[in-house]
């Protein structure tokens, strides 16, 4: 009987380690997937980007290295969303781990999954970095909502300023409109959730079960109220006041943004008041983001917001050229940064993989 026992032991290791050793393939696999469709996304963009250099050398140097330090500013308030949302979950975290985990995470979800592969990078990486489950899944859900908020708002004092000066068309205002009911419904769902935590957890039950049952897995209530009751208590703490450090972040980044494209307008001759400035930029960024079907809202956001500045009386040639040079390094540049640090962070989690929270 012993020697049957010893005989089940091993065999149960040596499947253990089997499936350890498969998993951690098709981890390596995943990221090399990543890197792969990585390459193959971008190299069509470098005839393109060989055009927008030559724009970028009529740019005075000095105004546009202000240009890139005004980016960077803006992923520091990522890093700062991501800081205190840990934070909220009473862990501490890093701002440049937050920056570098933004950059990779939106990288990944240009070629996977998008805002759903980012959220799920963004979980991993915060739980490895010891922001614990709570943390993680706050960091994973928060920011992209935090910061379409502050958009929402840059984007509702555009449209005001369009409508005054009968610039406002039928299509911008319709846009305006839908995104703006499609956020209220949003937070209509998670005071929904708040205010009904049981029924919630049953809701979340039957959804992933649904999930599960396509993997042929078996799923744990258990587990998953306990996971919910972890979120709650976070979001408890956000709505008790630790919401503004988030907030602060997520305005940070939006707010360097637009400083960016400013000093590329003023690298080209022109000062522009910050009324055009704020009319141009809010609307065309919350459209890219809610166009979820495209990756980075690519053409989106140049074609919505070169129209917008010509029709507030830049001129185009000019317009074209400002949005081509900032989008290069608001998202073309951070983008290829974020596929560079994808093989570090993976390398991370999976050595702090077995992190206990």
């Amino acid at each position: 009987m012993e020697n049957k026992n010893n005989s089940n032991d091993q065999s149960t290791e040596k499947t253990n380690n089997f499936s350890g050793l498969l998993i951690g393939i098709g981890k390596k696999l995943l990221v090399l997937i990543v890197i792969g469709l990585a390459i193959q996304f971008t190299l069509p963009q470098i005839t393109s980007f060989q055009k927008n250099i030559m724009v970028i050398r009529s740019i005075k140097t000095w105004i546009l290295g202000l240009a890139i330090i005004a980016q960077f500013c803006s992923y520091v308030g990522n890093g700062i969303t991501i800081r205190e949302l840990v934070k909220s979950a009473h862990r501490q975290f890093s701002i440049l781990r937050g920056v570098m985990i933004s950059l990779a995470s939106t990288s990944i979800g240009m070629v996977a999954g998008g805002m759903f592969g980012a959220g799920a990078a963004t979980f991993r990486w915060v739980k490895a970095y010891g922001g614990g489950n709570e943390g993680a899944s706050l960091s994973a859900s928060l920011p992209p909502i935090l910061i379409d908020v502050v958009l929402l708002g840059i984007s509702l004092i555009g449209v005001v300023n369009l409508f005054f000066t009968k610039n406002l068309t039928r299509w911008q205002a319709s846009a305006f409109i839908f995104i703006s009911i499609l956020l209220i419904a949003l937070f209509t769902f998670f005071y929904y959730a708040l205010r009904n935590r049981e029924k919630s957890k049953g809701i979340a039950y039957k959804v992933v079960s649904v999930g599960f049952k396509l993997f042929r897995k078996r799923v744990d209530q258990g587990r998953i109220n306990r996971e919910f009751d972890r979120l709650f208590k976070a979001w408890d703490s956000l709505l008790a006041g630790g919401w503004k450090g988030p907030f602060l972040g997520s305005a940070i980044n939006i707010i360097f943004d637009m400083i960016t494209i400013y000093f590329v307008f003023l690298g080209t001759g022109k000062a522009i008041p910050l009324s055009i400035l704020i009319t141009g930029y809010g609307l065309p960024i919350l459209l890219g983001k809610m166009a979820f079907i495209i990756p980075g809202g690519i053409g989106v956001i140049e074609t919505t917001m070169v129209a917008l500045y010509s029709s507030l009386g830049i001129p185009s040639a000019q317009a074209t050229v400002v949005v081509l040079v900032y989008r290069i390094i608001s998202f073309w540049t951070p983008l290829l940064l974020g596929y560079g640090l994808i093989p570090f962070l993976s390398g991370f989690s999976k050595n702090h993989g077995t992190e206990k929270n």
